[in-house]
């Protein structure tokens, strides 16, 4: 089985990019039975902190930032667990001990970083191999991590606040997806939600923009069809 990719992105920070994705990852480990891969490329490690205490998580020896070393310089068998239930189907690709690895990483030359986006593309092709689902956690800046992030993906969920400076972002996310991966599918859903009319009114004209790419929460479906995983939106 192949796993398919989802990515939760945003360039702004602060807006439950990473609760959606922590979320996300248990539902379709729990309630549908799929075995689920958790990458956190976010230095701020939000999404690690919350899944390494829970039990139900196994936590990979994989570090975030070997996904973009050359494949003769990574690791990246995931036999090699540590604590977790013996049989968990959530595994976490941890950031919590690699911040500066992760922040470091866009201090290479440009044409290092078009190697490392072609390493972690590579990474992730080996590991959809052992997995149905791979949730990647991106961080909220336009760097070599949330790029690779959004280069692989089936699908790119961002959540937003209907806040002019949380929907500023959106066209760089698009903008993005069209230069990386036109493949994928982009779904924005409005989140924090408030009845103020400041976010009436701001909603009112991201539906009129974007009506097409907006997709309430309940609507996020992923379920498992014989040897096909399937996010439904």
């Amino acid at each position: 089985m192949v796993a398919k990719v989802l990515t939760i992105s945003n360039e702004k920070g602060g807006v439950g990019k990473s609760f959606l994705a922590v979320q996300t990852a248990f539902y379709a480990a729990y309630q549908c039975g799929c075995k689920t891969l958790f990458i956190d490329l976010d230095s701020q490690a939000n999404a690690s902190r919350v899944l390494i205490k829970n039990e139900m998580v196994t936590l990979s020896n994989i570090k975030p930032a070997d996904l973009f070393l050359a494949a003769e310089e990574r690791d990246i068998n995931t036999d090699a667990e540590i604590g977790g239930e013996e049989n968990s189907n959530l595994q976490l690709i941890s950031a919590i001990n690699s911040k500066e690895e992760l922040i470091t990483l866009q201090e290479n030359q440009e044409s290092e970083l078009i190697q490392m986006y072609s390493n972690f593309v590579e990474a992730i092709g080996v590991l959809k191999s052992q997995f149905d689902l791979i949730v990647i956690d991106s961080n909220p800046n336009a760097d070599i991590r949330s790029n690779s992030a959004v280069g692989v993906a089936d699908i790119i969920i961002s959540p937003i606040q209907l806040y002019t400076e949380s929907i500023q972002g959106l066209e760089g996310i698009v903008n993005r997806v069209g230069q990386l991966n036109n493949t994928a599918r982009v779904y924005f859903i409005p989140n924090m939600v408030d009845h103020s009319e400041l976010q009436v009114r701001t909603a009112e004209k991201l539906v009129a923009m974007n009506k097409d790419m907006l997709l309430p929460i309940h609507e996020i479906s992923v379920t498992r069809n014989d040897d096909q995983i399937v996010i439904g939106v």
